[in-house]
């Protein structure tokens, strides 16, 4: 006997999205070359506090995009985006180098870590290229002061605060990591290159240990912000 199934209401409640939240750039500065930092306040009082690397939607110019929360001042209101701006001059970089004090665009309502310190005398390995710095940033300011940080960089710079190692392409920036001994990792970069460190790098961590993510994709113009490189 075969059983039709009958299509029925979901008893599910419906998923809700967070709010968007408008806010209004305070301030614009060009860290370097290639680096806008972006200040805006207004309506984040309740916001949700960032952790190390966390990050949320920006709706610009009809355009949605991830950025790191670079810090955040709840008693002032007010959020820090590094904008790296990527070749090809998209929407969001040509938002980050026109936009002045004044202007309105809307944050989503979640920001989510993807790093949390653990041992205190702990040794880190964080690698990224330039997309990733303004992350690897804040995981830095969030270690025990105890712990060890050993910090691979490609591309643009960008003040860390920290000693910094800089690979001038892919092959070195994986020679460079591949070189560490280090209790944890943490890599975020272009999901190609993500991959390929990330292949190596299973071989030595347990995946508990190691964080990977592919903050953009060559040829692909808004690559998702949950590709942590799992299909490995």
């Amino acid at each position: 006997m075969s059983v039709v199934a009958m299509n029925r209401p979901s008893t599910s409640p419906p998923t809700t999205r967070p709010p968007r939240r408008p806010v209004v750039v305070r301030a614009v500065d060009r860290l370097t070359p290639r680096f806008i930092r972006v200040v805006v306040a207004g309506g984040l009082a309740d916001w949700p506090e960032p952790g190390p690397a966390a990050h949320t939607k920006l709706f610009i110019d009809g355009a949605l995009r991830t950025y790191t929360v670079r810090a955040f001042d709840r008693a002032r209101e007010q959020a820090v985006f590094d904008v790296y701006l990527h070749d090809g001059n998209g929407p969001a970089a040509r938002w980050a180098q026109s936009v002045r004090p004044g202007g309105a665009l809307e944050l989503g309502g979640r920001n989510r870590s993807t790093f949390a310190p653990d041992d205190e005398s702990a040794t880190y390995l964080f690698a990224g290229d330039s997309s990733a710095l303004p992350a690897i940033a804040t995981c830095l300011e969030a270690l025990p002061a105890a712990a060890n940080a050993i910090v691979i960089a490609c591309g643009e710079g960008y003040p860390l605060g920290a000693e910094v190692e800089w690979a001038v392409d892919d092959d070195e920036f994986v020679a460079a990591i591949r070189s560490v001994e280090a209790d944890r990792a943490w890599i975020a970069c272009e999901a190609g290159l993500m991959r390929r460190v990330r292949s190596e790098l299973l071989d030595r961590y347990p995946r508990e240990r190691l964080s990977t993510r592919g903050y953009w994709k060559r040829g692909e113009a808004n690559h998702p912000d949950h590709d942590t490189g799992d299909d490995e």
